[in-house]
């Protein structure tokens, strides 16, 4: 899994443009976006690039506590 880069592009004419910024960590959930939290469970959400898929897809990670022990994550295709 990997973050897609959005920050600032490239002036003209200097290369590339940068698509991905780095491996996603699942302990650290600081690039999430923090949705709600109900009855313990803190859920977070961000689209990813799928490297073996191919393509993004919208992630949600839920946790418990502040260790994060418990924890799914469920994918499903983007809205376009």
């Amino acid at each position: 899994m990997r973050f897609f880069y959005t920050g600032p592009r490239r002036a003209q004419g200097s290369g590339r443009q940068k698509t991905y910024d780095g491996k996603v960590d699942w302990q650290d959930l600081s690039r999430f976006v923090y949705i709600t939290e109900q009855d313990g469970l803190e859920l977070y959400t961000q689209v990813l690039n799928h490297v073996s898929l191919k393509r993004p897809c919208a992630w949600s990670s839920w946790s418990t506590g502040a260790i994060r022990t418990n924890r799914a994550k469920l994918c499903s295709s983007p809205p376009i």
